[in-house]
């Protein structure tokens, strides 16, 4: 087994931040067009967790910024499961020789992986759930986020971490 690296991590960290920064502008966009929400895009910012954006009005900016969490909690437990499911159940070291075949015939190669590239994944999207956790506690308690969004997203996160769990001590004794 290879040894953890710093700059793999680093590597792997990436593009899941920039997934959801990428999911919490969109989803504000999106918002917009079905919502009349008035901002504009400046240098001043309603929030410190979505910079550049300034809302006129208190409760569009809690309705975009509700809307944005609940957007990025989906896109973290869809990639985060993606990662789950491959480094539980597609590990190449623990993967059958006939099932690793039928996956090949069937051209989804992409799912078996190396049990430390799994490692690595997922301690980076762990990261990114305890930066995500903080900055939505930070929301609710300066600018009024619903406590819906922030007990879901609590939730899904523990859900998360609970399911990572075995990546880290599968095959150790």
């Amino acid at each position: 087994m290879r040894q953890f690296s710093a700059i793999k991590l680093a590597d792997e960290l990436i593009l899941p931040l920039v997934i959801i920064v990428m999911t919490r502008y969109l989803s504000v966009f999106l918002a917009a067009l079905l919502a009349p929400l008035n901002f504009s895009i400046g240098v001043s910012s309603s929030f410190h967790t979505l910079l550049f954006l300034s809302f006129s009005d208190k409760n569009q900016a809690v309705l975009a910024n509700f809307i944005s969490w609940m957007a990025v909690a989906t896109v973290l437990a869809m990639y985060f499961g993606f990662v789950l499911f491959r480094g539980l159940h597609t590990a190449s070291e623990q993967l059958h020789p006939k099932y690793a075949q039928d996956l090949h015939k069937r051209n989804l190669d992409f799912l078996v992986i190396d049990q430390n590239e799994t490692r690595h994944q997922t301690i980076g999207w762990l990261a990114i759930v305890v930066l995500v956790s903080c900055l939505m506690l930070y929301d609710f308690l300066s600018v009024g986020l619903p406590a819906f969004s922030l007990g879901y997203f609590l939730g899904l996160a523990a859900l998360l971490i609970g399911i990572s769990y075995p990546v880290f001590y599968r095959g150790k004794n």
